[in-house]
């Protein structure tokens, strides 16, 4: 191998060193997975988004659920087990007698949805049906016909994440307090290509036991 050629595999071997050490990478050989999440990145990052004006992007730590439209739940559920596969779905309805705190566009107001859930691999899949016209869900569907509404993202403290979005002025697109399970969606489209959810369950908790299980 030529003199030039083993000079500059050594010099990338020891920057590649040099750089794990500094940024507390996985060792080498681990995957690249562990490697990108590595404790030391991570806290560098959390930090940037709490004291800074700009994020590194570790406000958010794992892409927890996609949020869909529908003009008709039960038809989109029957027809989505039918051609794919997906499901089980467990159903509920959302309404003022069963969310506390309900918000649109940063004001208090009473919505009523119906809505279906399910997973799919390590992600959530949940569909939306607007009882009323008084929701984004329900506007969405009005001009822009069915289809992704919000990605839900998981963080590490919901608190502090809702306050972080709010210091950045990002309006509160919709939420509410689901018999514990406390949900934010914020209008980050401009710096998001979506509008971004976030959430808290409580401890040890679950969604609420479902009104029923499709099929």
């Amino acid at each position: 191998m030529p003199l030039k050629t083993v000079s500059l595999i050594a010099a990338g071997a020891l920057l590649g060193a040099v750089a794990a050490t500094l940024l507390g990478a996985a060792p080498a050989g681990a995957p690249l997975k562990d490697q990108l999440a590595s404790d030391t990145v991570s806290e560098v990052s959390v930090q940037s988004c709490e004291t800074g004006n700009n994020c590194s992007g570790a406000l958010f730590t794992g892409v927890a659920e996609i949020i869909m439209v529908v003009p008709d739940l039960d038809a989109a559920v029957k027809k989505q087990w039918e051609e794919f596969g997906i499901g089980p779905w467990r159903i509920w309805t959302l309404d003022s007698s069963t969310v506390k705190d309900m918000k649109q566009r940063g004001e208090d107001k009473d919505f009523a949805i119906r809505i279906a859930y399910t997973q799919i691999g390590d992600v959530n899949w949940e569909l939306i049906q607007p009882l009323d016209e008084n929701s984004t869900y329900a506007e969405l569907l009005r001009e822009h016909g069915e289809g992704v509404h919000n990605i839900v993202f998981s963080v590490r403290d919901y608190e502090k994440a809702r306050d972080i979005l709010q210091s950045k002025d990002f309006q509160l697109y919709g939420g509410g307090d689901w018999q514990g399970v406390k949900f934010a969606i914020f209008d980050t489209l401009g710096a998001l290509p979506v509008r971004a959810e976030i959430f808290h369950e409580p401890d040890g908790g679950d969604f609420p036991p479902p009104e029923r299980v499709y099929p």
